[in-house]
């Protein structure tokens, strides 16, 4: 029985590796065929490489800076006067933003409040991130919306 628990534990790590080792050669074929055969340019493939990493990364949810992203989220926050997030968090959960989401909106949310800071009376959210909470994050206008204000709120609170 011990050598049967042995056994699996160094092959099923090895099938898993294999299984995905096989299917980056299978993509990274289809796309050198491609190019081979004039279909694609050699940048059209480098931008696929491109997109079929991050697609695996995001599959798999590897993020090792997971924990110093949120110390240095908090670290942030801290530097505004602010000590505890979970408030902040619960009211965005409260609102719409899912779990997945909230590191991200948090950290839009920082810029979102030093320019309230600094610009309190001309306080508008600029395209670029416009387009980071609706596109990157997936964020409904009503979402957003409460974002600009919940930051509008501890912009003065804090000042």
């Amino acid at each position: 029985m011990k050598y049967i628990h042995l056994i699996w534990m160094l092959f099923l790590p090895l099938a898993l590796f294999s299984q995905i080792s096989s299917e980056k050669d299978r993509v990274r074929e289809r796309i050198e065929t491609a190019v081979e055969q004039g279909i694609i340019t050699r940048e059209q493939a480098e931008e696929r490489y491109a997109k079929y990493k991050e697609n695996l990364r995001r599959q798999n949810n590897v993020n090792t800076n997971k924990g110093k992203q949120n110390a240095d989220l908090l670290t942030h926050y801290k530097k505004l006067g602010i000590n505890n997030l979970s408030r902040i968090k619960k009211n965005l959960s409260n609102n719409g933003i899912n779990d997945d989401q909230l590191d991200a909106v948090m950290r839009g949310m920082i810029r979102l409040i030093h320019l309230a800071k600094t610009n309190k009376d001309n306080y508008k959210l600029n395209p670029r991130m416009q387009n980071y909470f609706v596109e990157k994050l997936g964020l409904r206008p009503k979402e957003v919306q409460y974002v600009m204000d919940l930051s509008l709120q501890i912009a003065e609170r804090i000042k």
